[in-house]
Formats: C-alpha cells, structure tokens, sequence
C-alpha cells in the first residue's frame, strides 16, 4: 500500500473502532425474553407446547449464551430442517447455533486484530495515537 492508501484507511480508524464496539455488543449473550421468544415461536409453528418450568429453564440456560442475532436468524432454519412437529432438543439447536456462532466470533476476532495491527502500525509509522 501506498502512504497515501495507508493515510485515507488511518482516517477512519475512529469509526471502525465504534463499529468494532459496536459488532463486540451485538455479540453479548441474548436475554431470556429473546430465548422465550425463539421457543415460543418454534412451538407454535409446530403446534407443540413449550416445557414446564424445569425444562424452560434448561432449554434458556443453553440458548441464552448466544447473542439474539445468531437465535433469531437460526430459528427459520431450525423450523425448516424439522423432521417432526415438536420442539428440538437442545443438541439440535447447539448443533445449528453453535457453528453460525463461532464464525462470527472468530471473524470479529480476526477483524478486530487486523485493527490494531493496523493501528500499531500507523502509531509506529507516524507516531501517533488512534
């Protein structure tokens, strides 16, 4: 890259780095209304009914440390790969979720370390800060 590439990036390291913050919240565990919500909706879908306390409580304790983005886009997914008109086990939302979800965490890994290459780099090269 040419200095002058490397000094349009450097301009936007400000905003990337909000957006980076912003992608690192978006990736924060899903709250139990959202969890509720995923169950609820794939229960009505297939006309089944959703645990009783004990068995919501563990279907929420599972669910529930995946953002909301990652549980509501995978819930069509789960509804259309259905075999049977009930509500799937745990192991069939982990085995659905789990991998949606250590993609993004691993792209956001790997975008934010980019970043602060970047930004070291810049510091060294021109010293100064982000």
């Amino acid at each position: 890259m040419t200095d002058a590439t490397m000094n349009a990036a450097s301009f936007y390291l400000e905003e990337v780095l909000d957006k980076i913050k912003s992608w690192y919240n978006k990736m924060q565990p899903a709250s139990t209304k959202t969890v509720g919500m995923v169950l609820e909706t794939i229960a009505s879908t297939f006309s089944c009914n959703v645990p009783n306390e004990l068995g919501l409580s563990v279907y929420i304790k599972i669910l529930s440390r995946f953002p909301e983005f990652v549980l509501t886009h995978n819930t069509e997914k789960i509804i259309a790969e259905a075999k049977w008109r009930r509500l799937p086990l745990p192991k069939e939302f982990l085995d659905v979720m789990e991998p949606d979800y250590e993609r993004h965490k691993l792209w956001l890994h790997n975008f934010h370390k980019t970043y602060l290459s970047f930004a070291e780099w810049r510091q060294k090269r021109y010293n100064t800060s982000i």
